[in-house]
């Protein structure tokens, strides 16, 4: 079992929080660009606008 002073676990979460937030910000970022990188997707494959809908 390893122990620390109070003072020295204190300095030690501001860098744990850091990290967590990183870490969550770049998911939230990975995921908005798959997001619109599907929707992108989706719109190239149904085509040009009014392309074999009847409509001029």
């Amino acid at each position: 079992m390893v122990e620390f002073a109070q003072s020295e676990y204190q300095a030690l979460l501001p860098d744990s929080r850091r990290m967590f937030f990183a870490i969550s910000g770049v998911l939230l970022v990975a995921a908005s660009c798959m997001v619109l990188a599907a929707g992108e997707v989706r719109r190239a494959d149904r085509g040009p606008v009014g392309a074999g809908t009847g409509h001029r």
